[in-house]
Order: structure tokens, then C-alpha cells, then sequence
């Protein structure tokens, strides 16, 4: 694990042939290292690979039963521009995942793809799973974007205030 904050460091300085490559390397000796696998996947994704990006998310979640890395499959169909199968990909995810951490992931990873239904599904499941959790999870979301717009900001914490009021009754 000591080679974590090099992956990390790649990451941070936008060092993503590196990093594939660092990775790559490293995988030959440990083919099943969750972490050089993410990581990897990043990588391949960032370098424009989505296919070899999505395979290898797919890898991740096969050794780690992790359904996290099923809703990962997503972005990389995003980027390439396939929403479709992005979509079908989330809404297989989410139907089969009961953590609400998980489905606000899906609810982050469907928004930045522009699909809101698909959104609002996950955000409605998380809801009705655990109500304070899922409220908790979006302000930290909506702490997170840089929104600069003042109208934005208010919008989205009357909206979290209003989720408080709706299950405090």
C-alpha cells in the first residue's frame, strides 16, 4: 500500500499516461489489486479508453462483490457518448443496490451525464431507504459543487431544508 500516495500524486498532477502505465506494471504482479485496478481504470478512462476503462470497473466489482463499481461502469459509457447503455447500466445498478451512499453516487454520475429521470430514480430509492442519510449525503453534494450563482445556492439549500421539514412530520 505504500505506493497508494504515487497513485494519488499521479492523479492529482493529471499524470494520467503514468499512471496507466504505473499501474500496468504493477498489475502484473498483483492482477487483483482493488486499488492499482481503480486506479488503472481512472487512468484508462482520463486517456480516452473507455471500453478498457469500463472492462476493467467491470473487474473490480467481479473480485470485489462491491456495487459501486457496477454504477463506475456508467461513466466511462457517458464519456463515449453511449447514454443508452450508460442508462441501462444505472438503471441495473440501482435496482439492485439497497445502500443509499451507493444511490447518490448513481444520482451524481447520472446528473453529470444530463440524465435527470434516471436521477431522480436514485434519489427517490435512497429516500425511501433511509430518509436523514440521504439528506446528510446531498447537502455534502451540494456543499461540494462550486456553484457561483447565488440563485443556485439558495435554490439548493431551501431545497434541503424543505427535505428536513418533510421528515421531521
Amino acid at each position: 500500500m505504500a505506493y497508494l500516495k504515487k497513485l494519488e500524486q499521479f492523479l492529482k498532477e493529471k499524470q494520467h499516461a503514468e499512471l496507466q502505465k504505473f499501474c500496468r506494471e504493477k498489475l502484473q504482479f498483483t492482477p487483483e489489486d482493488t486499488d492499482l485496478l481503480f486506479y488503472y481504470a481512472v487512468s484508462l478512462e482520463m486517456l480516452g479508453r473507455y471500453d478498457a476503462s469500463r472492462n476493467t470497473f467491470e473487474k473490480l466489482f467481479r473480485i470485489t462483490k462491491d456495487k459501486i463499481f457496477r454504477i463506475c461502469e456508467a461513466i466511462p459509457e457517458f464519456m463515449k457518448g453511449d447514454k443508452e447503455k450508460a442508462v441501462s447500466i444505472l438503471k441495473y445498478a440501482t435496482r439492485k443496490d439497497d445502500n443509499p451512499e451507493h444511490l447518490l453516487f448513481a444520482f451524481r454520475v447520472a446528473i453529470d451525464g444530463g440524465e435527470g429521470r434516471i436521477a431522480s430514480e436514485a434519489l427517490k430509492k435512497a429516500f425511501s431507504l433511509d430518509p436523514n442519510k440521504t439528506i446528510v449525503l446531498l447537502q455534502e453534494y451540494f456543499e461540494g459543487l462550486h456553484e457561483k450563482r447565488p440563485e443556485r445556492v439558495l435554490l439548493f439549500v431551501s431545497l434541503l431544508e424543505l427535505l428536513k421539514e418533510v421528515e421531521n412530520t
